[in-house]
Parts: structure tokens; sequence; C-alpha cells
């Protein structure tokens, strides 16, 4: 599927500065795409249980407030996903790390 998507963008483009160009707006799309989806999970967790799955604190707004994939073999969804301060998202990910040093 990648190398179709490279293709594709290949032949839409004449010249280097094109494919560039191009290259750099799917790319810049993809990502904008991603974040809006993360912020639609994130309002509508925050609105159903606006407590932090770690150390169940209320937050207070939401910012500060960051989205956690339960299994990160699965994408961003409502049901793989949950809501973090920022500090217990380190802390999550930090362990993670710790463990993977250790094996």
């Amino acid at each position: 599927m990648y190398k179709d998507i490279k293709e594709k963008i290949k032949k839409e483009s004449e010249t280097e500065d094109e494919w560039f160009y191009l290259n750099r707006f799917v790319y810049a799309r993809l990502q904008l795409d991603e974040k809006m989806g993360k912020r639609k999970i994130k309002k509508e967790l925050f609105h159903k249980n606006p407590f932090c799955y770690l150390c169940k604190k209320k937050f207070e707004s939401m910012r500060g407030v960051e989205v956690h994939r339960k299994d990160n073999q699965r994408g961003y969804s409502e049901s793989n996903c949950v809501l973090l301060h920022r500090e217990c998202h380190e802390k999550i990910h930090s362990k993670k790390e710790s463990i993977i040093n250790r094996l």
C-alpha cells in the first residue's frame, strides 16, 4: 500500500519540486487527520468520564489531558483509549521503557 501511494505521488508530479510539495501535503494532511481524530475522542471521553485513568483525580479542564491507547497495536478509538494527566502518561511510558530495557 505504501509503495502504491508513493507511486501515485510520483506519477502526479512533473518535477522534483512538485513531488516534494505533494509528499509534504499528504504527510501534513495525514497528521492533521490523526490529530483531529484524537481531539474528538478526547472530548467524548472527557464528557463521559472526566477522571484520569491512572491516578483517578478529576481533571480541572481539558488542558494537559492526553489520550493514551491501551493497546498500541490498535488505532485510536474510544474503546481503545483512556485519558491521562501528562505526568501520568509519562509514568506509563517510562515503566514500559524500563521493562523493555530489562529484557
